[in-house]
């Protein structure tokens, strides 16, 4: 009996800890964020293609560039290790300034954002109805759809949304979400952040969406947000402590780290303002 017992306890602690959520998405949005990284320079615009793909369970929305990557790593000649290998690979990626990926849906009522930073991968869940919607009567057209406006205030910034019943999919780009159909458009009062649908198709062949919760350090918001401030201030020392050395002229890394900081200093728009 106690041997029954014991199996029983380690299957349960199996299955609590392993938090696999598989899905297959049948449905991609592909979206064009424009966003200002100065919140004072409203000449210096960034845009970014960015994917949604929505499953019968989850959905899974990041950068093309993350989706290409990991296309390509799963495809690789893992035989070849060269230098010249890899500067290929690299040369097929997109840059991207998001290396997030947002899990809607996962685990159940909630949204779990996750996102390398050097070697680690972190992760936290908050909840997936994160915005309060107000629906208005306004309409108009957008890419031969019929569309309704939306208003919502998230995280210091007032937004306008724009969204389908003709799509009846509560989604939307990045964590935005909870309204009675696919928002197509939605930017915040200033336009620092604006997301436009570039493309909504079913998929002939599904794509996989898999989350294996055990491949991430669980944190809170307030610590990956820290994690990330660090590693945006000091990216250098950030890359060592994970065992990566650099050889430096005397001076050049001062000089490195300097121009870094003037960079950083022009980039203070977060999406998230608080």
């Amino acid at each position: 009996m106690k041997n029954y017992l014991l199996l029983f306890l380690l299957f349960l602690t199996y299955f609590v800890h392993s938090q696999n959520f598989q899905d297959k998405a049948k449905y991609l949005a592909v979206y064009e964020l424009t966003h200002q990284p100065d919140s004072t320079n409203k000449d210096w615009k960034k845009t970014e293609r960015l994917r949604l793909y929505i499953g019968g369970k989850y959905s899974l929305f990041s950068s093309e560039g993350i989706v290409i990557k990991d296309s390509l790593m799963q495809n690789i000649d893992r035989s070849n290790r060269s230098m010249g290998a890899f500067a290929r690979l690299q040369k097929q990626v997109p840059q991207t300034e998001f290396n997030y990926k947002i899990y809607k849906g996962i685990p159940s009522g909630k949204i779990t954002y996750a996102e390398k930073i050097v070697k680690d991968t972190y992760r936290f869940a908050e909840e997936k109805n994160l915005m309060s919607w107000q629906i208005l009567s306004e309409s108009k057209r957008i890419a031969g759809y019929i569309v309704q406006k939306a208003t919502t205030s998230f995280r210091g910034r007032n937004y306008t949304a724009w969204f389908t019943s003709d799509i009846p999919i509560s989604e939307g780009p990045y964590k935005f979400n909870g309204l009675p159909g696919l928002i197509l458009e939605i930017a915040d009062e200033k336009k620092h952040y604006s997301f436009s649908l570039l493309e909504f198709k079913i998929l002939n062949k599904p794509r996989s969406i898999d989350f294996e919760a055990e491949k991430f350090q669980k944190v809170s918001r307030k610590e990956l947000r820290k994690a990330k401030e660090n590693y945006k201030r000091d990216p250098i020392t950030a890359v060592e402590q994970n065992g990566i050395t650099f050889k430096f002229e005397p001076g050049q890394r001062e000089k490195l780290h300097k121009e870094h900081l003037k960079k950083i200093e022009a980039e203070n728009n977060p999406l998230e303002k608080i």
